[in-house]
């Protein structure tokens, strides 16, 4: 038995440190993971930055680089933890710090998200509008989506470039939307649409336009009757917006609802029921009256 002492003494060294709990080389990722998560909330942040090499990519590589940024902040590395929070950002744009994190990480977080995340989102509305140019409209609308779902966060869209380029993508969105070649229609509308105007969408007999088709004329609102805003006592003070959109038929009624922007709950549903009671003179390609997905922005303000 005592000549096993020795080995065992000298084993337990090597993971023995100071009292500090330090992890042999052949420690699977998440082990080492959890491990510098124990030093960095005992401040040994140095051990713990030594346990957080370059990771495999789909071992909790954020967590990995938020662990990186927490301990490389408490060191004063800053420039070095914006670079582990940019490689976050860029991975995962939906990512967020806990609401527990320092302050500090999380002001940086916020700051480093609103200056990538617009260049992000412009980077994916070019590649989905070369999609849409090349015609390959599911693939367009998955990169539509997703820069409009990056536009959409309070830590970018309250920039008007933003807001605008957002407006642009949810029309290419529903451009690609109408002509994904399910089951290709035609009519004698469409047959006289120009080339920046959808094709019929299909299970329709005839065209739908938008704002980005080419040579039609939008509808003109004849009555647009609005329910009555009575906003709770606490929030009477604030301005509501958002965009709703009705297809206008070639009758100028309203054939469908939809609210893109929601206002407030206590209006959104009183306002969708309104819609349908609106209505407008037809838009029109040339002479002949056409369907038209028809934006409206709502804006109700204090009284």
């Amino acid at each position: 038995m005592t000549s096993a002492r020795p080995f065992v003494l000298l084993s337990l060294g090597l993971l023995l440190t100071a009292g500090t709990v330090r992890m042999p080389a052949a420690t699977p990722v998440q082990d080492r993971l959890a491990q510098a998560r124990l030093l960095y909330a005992s401040a040994a942040y140095e051990e713990a930055l030594a346990l957080l090499p370059e990771m495999p990519a789909d071992v909790e590589a954020n967590e990995v680089d938020r662990y990186k940024a927490l301990c490389l902040l408490a060191l004063d590395r800053t420039v070095d933890a914006e670079e582990a929070l940019s490689r976050i950002i860029t991975r995962d744009p939906r990512f967020q710090i806990r609401a527990d994190d320092s302050p500090r990480i999380v002001a940086l977080f916020r700051d480093l998200r609103r200056r990538i995340l617009p260049g992000r989102a412009e980077s994916l509305y070019a590649r989905a509008k070369a999609d849409f140019e090349d015609r390959r409209y599911r693939e367009a609308i998955e990169h539509f989506t997703q820069a409009i779902d990056i536009m959409g966060d309070p830590d970018v869209g309250s920039a008007t470039h933003v807001q605008e380029l957002r407006k642009v993508a949810e029309e290419y969105r529903s451009l690609a939307e109408e002509r994904l070649p399910e089951e290709p229609a035609s009519s004698p509308v469409a047959a006289e649409a120009s080339e920046g105007a959808p094709p019929a969408r299909p299970g329709s007999d005839e065209a739908i336009y938008t704002m980005l088709s080419a040579h039609v004329k939008p509808p003109v609102e004849v009555t647009r009757q609005m329910p009555p805003w009575n906003p709770p006592a606490d929030q009477a003070w604030r301005t509501f917006r958002g965009v709703i959109e009705v297809l206008v038929s070639r009758t100028g009624e309203v054939e469908d609802v939809r609210l893109l922007e929601r206002i407030a709950p206590f209006y959104d549903e009183a306002l969708a029921q309104a819609a349908w009671t609106w209505t407008f003179e037809p838009a029109r390609l040339g002479d002949q009256p056409v369907r038209f997905r028809h934006r409206i922005q709502i804006v109700m303000r204090p009284r």
